[in-house]
């Protein structure tokens, strides 16, 4: 029998695609979402399928998440739920701190009373990539720019799900998505380069990219989620 995840920030635009993945896979998905940012219109071709299960709840609704670890007991945790918007972090760093690193210690606390095998972490790659000269690329063991109240409660995010996991025995995969694009996307002003190119072309604006460079950067032409972001 497949496994059960639960995939929290599930309605959003990457979480709707990793649950579609995750019951393509046969697991039985627990979609959580307080539609903030996300979308039922996201996960409505998910709905009636009979291993989807959705629930509008906010991942600091404490009593509300452990009634679903005692029901479902996933095995899996795919955390995508979070406060996304760097500039907001820089406006209410408090409310930052709550979502992205509040939400996160529920999570672990319940992962101590209720077991699991693997969690999937949403990081961030732009807001932790050290500033960047010319063709420079970034490692994953360089010391990252910690720049806004975002980036920081992502990276302590990181050194949080490293500790517990040492200590409450589950795998763990970081992923520091950068510009990731495709299907059910917004071009906001949060969503990355390419549907902010692809909106100003549509209305005949002018694209700005900062620096100047001889070499284009490789731009992904599909949303490549299956082996990282669905990994356990």
């Amino acid at each position: 029998m497949k496994k059960t995840v639960l995939v929290t920030g599930g309605a959003g635009f990457i979480g709707s695609h990793i649950c579609k993945m995750y019951l393509a896979e046969g697991y039985q998905t627990i979609c959580v979402d307080n539609l903030i940012s996300g979308k039922e219109s996201n996960i409505a071709e998910l709905i009636n399928h009979p291993a989807f299960h959705f629930y509008k709840i906010d991942i600091g609704n404490e009593a509300k998440m452990e009634e679903l670890f005692i029901k479902f007991r996933p095995q899996v945790i795919n955390h995508h739920a979070a406060q996304k918007s760097v500039p907001y972090s820089l406006e209410n760093p408090i409310y930052d701190l709550d979502t992205n690193i509040g939400g996160l210690l529920i999570l672990l606390a319940l992962i101590q009373k209720y077991p699991i095998e693997t969690l999937v972490f949403a990081s961030s790659g732009g807001a932790l990539s050290k500033k960047l000269e010319g063709d420079e690329r970034s490692a994953e063991n360089d010391t990252p720019q910690l720049i806004s109240p975002y980036a920081l409660t992502k990276y302590a995010g990181e050194q949080y799900i490293n500790m517990y996991s040492e200590k409450y025995d589950f795998d763990f995969t970081v992923l520091r998505y950068a510009n990731v694009f495709g299907p059910k996307q917004v071009p906001d002003g949060e969503s990355g380069v390419v549907p902010i190119f692809l909106k100003n072309l549509n209305e005949g604006k002018k694209i700005d990219i900062d620096g100047v460079s001889r070499h284009a950067k490789r731009l992904y032409a599909r949303l490549h989620l299956r082996s990282r972001c669905c990994r356990s």
